[in-house]
């Protein structure tokens, strides 16, 4: 950024993991979309949202990025030759410094990474046995599959958290995306025949679920907002690092934090079902 004569302050608390920037920036356009949203304005499609940021007195910097632009970039990238940087997969969390330096912490060996400088592990933190479990990496293969469109039967199960967990480590198993189709309409007939709903009529509070105050997001909450009931709602704290998504949604739908594995299957099902709309770019 020095370089282009931008200057910088990297510190809003959404690029507190991954990989760093991306979350970062991901983090911004989210909040900024809430505010909109939240003072009654309407976002119709990308368009929209550049001209409504753009329109407003902001710190954050946007434009829309035309197709011929894309198209453009594209075939520039396809001519280079770019060597690939060994060993990123292991990377969890980067922070640059100076120029030409960064700062890392990965997941396992530390001794074999040519990067310079290390991020200390965050003290003080105590993960549950429960987020441990949340945390593991599904095989993406293995050597007994069920036939397509495998669905667990009753007996294999005997609560509703068991069955999508058992359903996400089948869908884990799928080796295309004609077995995962196929898998996602049985998973939803059976969702359905079981009656697993999502009952919205629920009053969670941070005394009946466990969940705590985000005092970062507590303090950005905008309060010049129309809808005077969402002033009566805490933004909580999301204990889940890389896996927030499912666990945001699974506060949302159920007030806690505990049905993080059947909102992923929810998405997964939503996303391949519905695959036209989201594999168009041109819709919102």
């Amino acid at each position: 950024m020095s370089k282009r004569g931008l200057q910088a302050t990297w510190n809003f608390h959404e690029s507190g993991h991954g990989k760093g920037v991306p979350d970062g920036v991901g983090g911004t356009l989210k909040r900024e979309a809430n505010d909109l949203v939240l003072r009654g304005k309407d976002i119709t499609s990308a368009k929209s949202f550049v001209e409504s940021i753009q329109e407003q007195e902001s710190l954050v910097m946007l434009y829309e990025v035309v197709k011929e632009h894309i198209a453009e970039k594209t075939h520039l990238l396809a001519s280079q030759n770019l060597k690939a940087v060994p060993g990123t997969f292991k990377l969890h969390q980067i922070r640059t410094s100076i120029c030409g330096e960064i700062w890392y912490r990965d997941k396992k060996d530390r001794e074999d990474s040519n990067l310079r400088g290390l991020i200390p592990e965050e003290s003080g933190s105590k993960k549950s046995e429960e987020d441990k479990e949340a945390k593991t990496k599904y095989k993406k293969s293995c050597d007994h599959q069920e036939p397509d469109g495998y669905v667990p039967k009753d007996t294999d199960f005997s609560t509703r958290e068991a069955f999508f967990l058992k359903t996400l480590n089948n869908l884990a198993s799928c080796t295309t995306f004609t077995d995962v189709h196929k898998m996602c309409t049985k998973i939803q007939n059976e969702i359905e025949r079981q009656q697993f709903n999502i009952d919205y009529n629920y009053f969670p509070s941070i005394l009946n679920t466990g969940i705590s105050v985000d005092e970062d997001s507590l303090q950005i909450f905008p309060r010049d907002i129309s809808q005077k009931e969402l002033l009566e709602l805490t933004p909580v704290r999301i204990g889940a690092d890389g896996n927030c998504l499912p666990y945001t949604g699974s506060v949302f739908a159920f007030g806690d934090q505990k049905r993080a594995e059947e909102i992923r299957v929810r998405m997964i099902i939503e996303q391949t079902i519905f695959k036209d709309c989201y594999l168009d770019q041109d819709y919102l």
